[in-house]
């Protein structure tokens, strides 16, 4: 699956964000700062929010997060999700098709 990171919200801390030089145009004010309401995919907090965020909804489709490896998701079907950075490959045996197709189109 072709993925990035899905920009979750921030609930639990303010991020602030001073903006670029130069934008807004015509702006006259030496400094703005920004609060965010989601992470960006830059910022040192976003690899953390969007890993609590894809594993809150995993484990929301009764997916066991393994012993082994807490980036691999088990399914009683025998479909294993596994994430790598901002990247998920799922593996499920032929006769899962069915069911595979139902939680790559929930992910979507």
């Amino acid at each position: 699956m072709v993925t990035a990171f899905l920009n979750p919200e921030v609930n639990d801390e303010d991020i602030n964000l001073t903006l670029p030089e130069g934008w807004p145009e015509g702006l006259k004010t030496p400094t703005m700062v920004v609060r965010l309401m989601k992470a960006l995919y830059g910022i040192k907090q976003a690899p953390r929010l969007w890993h609590h965020d894809i594993d809150t909804f995993l484990l929301s489709f009764e997916l066991k997060q393994s012993l082994a490896d807490p980036n691999l998701y088990l399914s009683s079907d025998g479909i294993l999700i596994h994430l790598y950075v901002n990247d998920i490959s799922m593996l499920y045996p032929a006769d899962g098709t069915k069911v595979a197709i139902d939680v790559n189109a929930r992910l979507s």
